[in-house]
């Protein structure tokens, strides 16, 4: 089974957010968002598990939470990275409205042989993405996508 490093990502409510993953060099890694498949063994890359490129659809504001009261307009989803072969990915993030943010991120290696500008993809806090491109985060680093 292929190593997997786990995020999250939380997008305000408007246009859905579509994130494509391309790896880089070597790299062998998808997004894994398919929670069906989590607890499946053996997933790997090389066998075509994980996605390239995920779709998300914020909730709509004023949506009934699971347990009290209303959602606000931020939607968090659980995702990860399947990772076949470490090395360093290109994000892409894309939605009407929005100019496309494109993002290098290290998957299991040092940050620093992903470039200048690069993300660790493995990380505690989420990734969020808004349709108008006024609050986007990778990671910690509030509007990092804006120097892109």
């Amino acid at each position: 089974m292929d190593g997997t490093l786990k995020i999250s990502v939380v997008v305000l409510s408007g246009a859905p957010v579509t994130v494509r993953i391309t790896p880089l060099g070597r790299t062998r890694a998808r997004l894994d968002f398919d929670m069906a498949q989590w607890r499946r063994d053996g997933r790997r890359v090389a066998n075509g598990d994980g996605q390239r490129a995920v779709r998300f659809h914020a909730c709509p504001p004023g949506t009934r939470r699971f347990t009290d009261g209303t959602l606000d307009p931020w939607t968090g989803y659980p995702v990860g990275f399947l990772v076949g072969r470490p090395g360093c990915a290109r994000l892409t993030v894309a939605a009407a409205g929005m100019r496309t943010v494109r993002r290098r991120v290290a998957l299991g290696v040092a940050v620093s042989r992903c470039g200048p500008r690069a993300e660790l993809g493995e990380f505690h806090g989420a990734w969020n993405f808004s349709p108008d491109d006024s609050q986007i985060a990778f990671g910690s680093r509030t509007r990092a996508a804006a120097a892109v």
